[in-house]
């Protein structure tokens, strides 16, 4: 499900900068692939199809250290990678299935907004973990026009803020994916966590935010920036990636993509800022 929809996102982003035209039949067919993966029961996105089997079947699973592999469920990054794709796909082509899209919008987002937990976090499943998980998760509301000062957003930025290091960067251990806690990396701040933290608060306050705020992006930024190879790269720090729960996995895209989607996106959030104080 994620997979297509950020593929699809991808095609609807490009679509004006290329000579020859993606085939719209085959933007609807993304479509109707997306929308058919849907729990219409539970209203958001598992990985391969909607959750069907009873959870019992995991006392089955055989493996040693994969957990949850019995059973699809649903995830709050693939249910946000869906939700941002259709709302982006609602604005290119507003007629298409509109509203079979509007429910699923819709009926997604409420899912998110429960998955979330006590402490204003978001459990991510396929990397380390809870920076992973806002980040995506805030993005995505942020597209469905959720509003700053709605509470997801609030609780979200908390919990975000307070992790941040003294050197304005964060770390987040792989731990935290097995153990379901925040588990501060042993080596410190990290890019990439960084990159997904900033960029977690610039959705949460994406367009009045607070002094306290704007000093935590660009400690952040600033960390991110100082953290550049003499050759524009960016080190493989600690790994960052994951799948099912206790599988670690380096992802080079990560520390490759990261940290310039975080400062291009503070680029435009502080312009925007800047406007909006022009305006005022």
């Amino acid at each position: 499900s994620d997979c297509t929809a950020e593929g699809l996102r991808a095609v609807l982003l490009l679509q004006d900068t290329v000579k020859v035209p993606f085939p719209p039949q085959r933007i609807f067919d993304a479509v109707d692939e997306i929308l058919s993966l849907r729990s219409t029961k539970l209203g958001g996105w598992a990985s391969y199809e909607p959750p069907r089997a009873p959870t019992y079947l995991e006392l089955l699973n055989s493996s040693e250290v994969f957990k949850d592999i019995m059973v699809d469920y649903i995830y709050p990054e693939c249910t946000s990678s869906c939700i941002h794709t259709l709302c982006l796909f609602r604005e290119h082509h507003p007629t298409y299935r509109s509203q079979a899209v509007n429910i699923a919008i819709k009926e997604g987002v409420r899912c998110v907004l429960n998955m979330q937990r006590r402490d204003g976090s978001y459990y991510g499943s396929w990397a380390s973990c809870f920076t992973y998980g806002g980040w995506i998760v805030s993005d995505a509301l942020q597209m469905a026009g959720v509003t700053e000062g709605d509470p997801v957003f609030k609780l979200l930025s908390a919990f975000t803020l307070g992790h941040q290091n003294a050197d304005g960067g964060w770390g987040e251990d792989f731990n935290s994916c097995v153990t379901g806690e925040y588990v501060v990396n042993p080596d410190g701040s990290q890019v990439i966590h960084t990159a997904w933290a900033v960029m977690t608060l610039m959705c949460c306050h994406h367009s009045n935010p607070s002094d306290k705020v704007v000093r935590a992006v660009q400690s952040g930024v600033a960390f991110i920036m100082g953290r550049q190879l003499r050759s524009g790269d960016w080190a493989q720090e600690r790994i960052s990636g994951v799948f099912n729960g206790n599988c670690a996995i380096h992802y080079p895209g990560y520390k490759n993509t990261m940290p310039l989607w975080a400062l291009g996106k503070y680029a435009t959030w502080r312009h925007n800022m800047n406007n909006n104080n022009n305006n005022n």
